[in-house]
């Protein structure tokens, strides 16, 4: 096990350090490089053809980084497979499990042009929910008045890339699980109640809920399911993101590390 190695794009927060120190006590090999530096991601995939190595950074790296490595014989590297986490691959699996089981997959241009007509179907107070179908979010998904879509269309325009929209809901909790495909491997919340909320505990039903998640889709080996808890109480899936990009919040850090590094060393020998 001493043969896996970790890159970690640097950017500075609490729970990268945790994630560095976690891997350093554990013994595993470790190198850290600068964030946004394409030379760099380039540089340390060369030197990890044919080992077995696992990446943590952006999504724009992660993708640079399995373009060099994987072709070559290194393995994992980042758990991204990209396609996988577009909303419009994976929403179909989950069907009423989802929050936004209530929605439609259209362009920009389109909620623009037919702008009534969607309001009209989703709308609550002219309010409508609106996020990129894309795994790598060019923005982030949020409430839009009809009053602000022109400006949001026209700071956008040249943006011809899908989109959800639903309606807007009211959520208690938000819950972060990284899974395998076989089981849990750690959990968080990390907003209750409006608020910014990083603990370690979630509730029973949001873990009970997730274990039935792990049954529909399995997009890596490895990644993260979010999980709304919704004012009635009721669990629905939010989203699903990649492992290799996603926060890990108050998630117990040295699980992880043990967990993730077991499993990539199980698939690099497969491999």
């Amino acid at each position: 096990m001493n043969n896996i190695n970790w890159v970690v794009e640097k950017y500075d927060t609490e729970e990268q350090d945790r994630l560095i120190e976690s891997i350093n006590k554990q013994g595993y090999n470790l190198t850290i490089i600068e964030q946004d530096k394409p030379n760099d991601v380039f540089v340390e995939a060369q030197k990890h053809i044919k080992k077995c190595t696992i990446f943590k950074g952006t999504l724009r790296s992660a993708k640079n980084f399995n373009h060099i490595l994987r072709p070559e014989g290194g393995y994992p590297g980042a758990y991204y497979t990209e396609e996988k986490y577009n909303c419009s691959n994976y929403y179909q699996f989950y069907g009423n499990y989802l929050l936004n089981e209530d929605y439609i997959i259209t362009t920009l241009k389109d909620l623009k042009r037919r702008a009534f007509f969607y309001y009209g179907i989703f709308g609550r107070d002219t309010k409508i929910f609106i996020r990129p179908d894309s795994g790598e979010k060019k923005f982030t998904g949020f409430v839009l008045d009809l009053l602000d879509l022109g400006k949001f269309e026209e700071e956008n325009e040249n943006d011809k890339s899908l989109i959800i929209i639903s309606s807007p809901k009211q959520i208690r909790g938000e819950y972060r699980f990284v899974v395998s495909k076989d089981f849990i491997i750690a959990h968080s919340t990390y907003i209750y109640q409006e608020n910014i909320t990083k603990i370690k505990a979630v509730p029973k039903e949001a873990i009970d809920f997730c274990e039935k998640m792990l049954k529909i889709y399995i997009p890596d080996s490895v990644y993260c399911i979010d999980i709304a808890e919704t004012m009635d109480g009721d669990m629905k899936l939010l989203e699903i993101n990649s492992f290799a990009s996603s926060g890990l919040y108050a998630c117990d850090m040295d699980k992880v590390v043990e967990e993730v590094s077991k499993i990539a060393f199980k698939e690099y020998n497969f491999e």
